[in-house]
């Protein structure tokens, strides 16, 4: 919010609490669901279709398929010190998956 209410212009590089790999993002999904969770590639031909199976709004599809293209490319990257976030990815799993269930 306060960067909402700044005068003038910067970027911001935004980051997670800590940098986390797929099978990190996978143990704590598999801990949080008591069952296993294993991490998967998804083809670039297949983004569209995955995003839009997971549930995201097609008008956002696009928007993510950019993002990942811009990781994936380099194109997108950190230069600077990131702001990093204050929510772990065990924590995130949690609600996450809580949010799942009251969804349904």
């Amino acid at each position: 919010m306060r960067e909402l209410q700044r005068d003038g212009t910067r970027t911001i590089e935004l980051a997670a609490a800590a940098d986390y790999a797929p099978n990190d993002i996978a143990a704590a999904f598999a801990d949080t669901l008591g069952r296993p969770v294993a991490p998967q590639v998804v083809e670039r031909d297949q983004w569209r279709q995955t995003l839009a199976r997971i549930g995201l709004p097609p008008a956002a599809v696009g928007s993510w398929e950019e993002m990942w293209e811009g990781f994936n490319t380099g194109h997108i990257r950190f230069e600077n010190t990131p702001e990093r976030g204050r929510t772990s990815i065990t924590d995130f799993a949690k609600a996450a998956v809580a949010e799942l269930g009251t969804a349904h």
